[in-house]
């Protein structure tokens, strides 16, 4: 049987913790190298439960998503928050002061406008003066080109007739002048002829005493526009004879306003002449028609021996009075 001292070491043998340790009766410890060893072992207990802490998993929400996702997207909402509060205050600052900004640029417009209105009045006064002052100055020129190179009985004579012409001109076209009067009766007469005509492309009866045929207007209006004519071709002769002036003067103007007045009322005297011989011509070849037409009748009823004279004559009674 080997001693103590000859056994070998087990190679199981662990270390004790430090709790486990013997102490001697003053608190210190027995066996100094092992202070060593306990100090390396809670080192090493240290790193783990740090290794430990580090690899725990996240804090978690009730719905799953990391505490820090959630302070993320409060502080994106806040941010929100923020920026529609300062677009709201905006807004509002705007529509609090959009009543005085209005009356300021109203004013403003006011003043500036009313500005240049003035200027343009003061300007189209000048433009005005200039203008009169200018045709003015054409007028008296083309008076003194007028009567250049003519003696004074001379024109003395322009101005009379110039001054008869515009007398007699206005005096014809007057309500009461005798152009006026001419075209007055001219348009009764047509009115009363196309009735008539009327009724009888319609065949409705006619009033047998006033428009059972067409007449002709009148020896007097024939007489009247004769006369009209003959004074109208001396007026235009009697213009003539005045000459011609600028045309960009008042005096130049006149005259060739008074010969187209001359010359219009003449043609459309023209005109009066040729539709009523028109008309006239369409009654005649009416007339004809009728009484070809009738004749025509007449003779083939005369040949019927079977129609009695009463018959014949009561026929051509009401051909007359259609």
């Amino acid at each position: 049987m080997k001693g103590v001292s000859d056994q070998k070491p087990n190679s199981q043998t662990t270390v004790k913790p430090a709790a486990f340790r013997s102490r001697s009766a003053s608190g210190q410890d027995v066996n100094p190298k092992s202070r060593s060893v306990d100090d390396k072992h809670a080192k090493v207990l240290a790193i783990r439960n740090n290794n430990a802490s580090k690899q725990a998993p996240k804090i978690v929400t009730s719905l799953g998503a990391p505490a820090v996702a959630k302070s993320d997207s409060i502080d994106a909402l806040a941010d929100d928050d923020r920026q529609l509060q300062r677009e709201l205050l905006r807004l509002h600052i705007l529509h609090s002061t959009s009543a005085d900004v209005h009356g300021q640029w109203r004013d403003s417009a006011t003043r500036h406008f009313h500005v240049r209105f003035s200027e343009l009045a003061e300007r189209h006064t000048e433009i005005a003066d200039i203008s009169f002052q200018t045709q003015e100055l054409r007028n008296r020129s083309a008076v003194v080109h007028w009567c250049r190179n003519v003696q004074a009985s001379e024109i003395d004579r322009r101005v009379q007739t110039l001054s008869k012409c515009i007398h007699e001109i206005n005096e014809n076209l007057e309500a009461s002048g005798k152009f006026s009067n001419i075209i007055e009766s001219f348009e009764t007469w047509h009115t009363r002829t196309r009735q008539i005509q009327g009724s009888r492309k319609h065949n409705i009866p006619a009033d047998a005493a006033v428009l059972a045929n067409v007449e002709e207007i009148g020896a007097g209006w024939q007489n009247d526009v004769d006369a009209l004519q003959r004074r109208l071709s001396l007026l235009t002769g009697e213009l003539r004879t005045l000459g011609s002036a600028r045309t960009n003067s008042a005096l130049g103007r006149l005259l060739v306003l008074l010969q187209d007045l001359v010359l219009d009322m003449l043609a459309e005297m023209d005109c009066l002449r040729s539709i009523e011989y028109e008309m006239m011509a369409q009654e005649k070849l009416w007339l004809e028609n009728q009484i070809t037409s009738l004749s025509l009748k007449v003779q083939s009823e005369m040949r019927d021996k079977r129609k009695s004279p009463s018959k014949t004559r009561s026929y051509i009674g009401q051909a007359f009075s259609t």
